[in-house]
């Protein structure tokens, strides 16, 4: 393993060259390749799945999800879907950031998230509503359900 950055010592100017958080950062060494790993579509096959039927209000959406990492309530990877509207309910904690297309969030209580191409939000447990996909959407996602 080797350093991932070198700093330069000394004094400018009469002053340390090396600010003070230096220190905490110097010990950081370069992760090995099985630590590190590329989001990308062709690097996992594809899941391809629907809304339960009973939640859908508009449409026929085709989910396509590309999970790329599934461990102990935590999830991320690329997913995408076609328009059509349905019911979601969150008890988890979602990142997400769009890629491509449109989609429209709307919670019970009538207020409206767009979430356009190359925006990122977070959804929070105890969002409901529904999930509206306006132009097929691509997203990052990376979810977190631990109680």
């Amino acid at each position: 393993m080797r350093k991932i950055f070198a700093l330069h010592r000394g004094k400018v100017g009469g002053l340390d060259a090396v600010p003070p958080f230096v220190a905490l950062i110097e010990p950081m060494i370069e992760a090995e390749m099985s630590l590190t790993e590329r989001i990308i579509r062709s690097a996992t096959p594809p899941r391809i799945s629907r809304p339960d039927p009973a939640l859908v209000i508009a449409g026929d959406p085709v989910h396509t999800t590309w999970n790329i990492h599934d461990d102990r309530g935590l999830y991320c990877g690329l997913w995408q879907s076609t328009p059509g509207t349905w019911r979601v309910s969150y008890s988890e904690w979602e990142y997400v950031h769009i890629h491509t297309g449109f989609s429209v969030l709307t919670r019970d209580d009538g207020s409206v998230t767009e979430l356009r191409a190359g925006q990122s939000w977070i959804i929070r447990p105890g969002f409901a509503g529904t999930w509206a996909v306006i132009e097929t959407t691509l997203k990052d996602y990376v979810i977190l359900d631990r109680p």
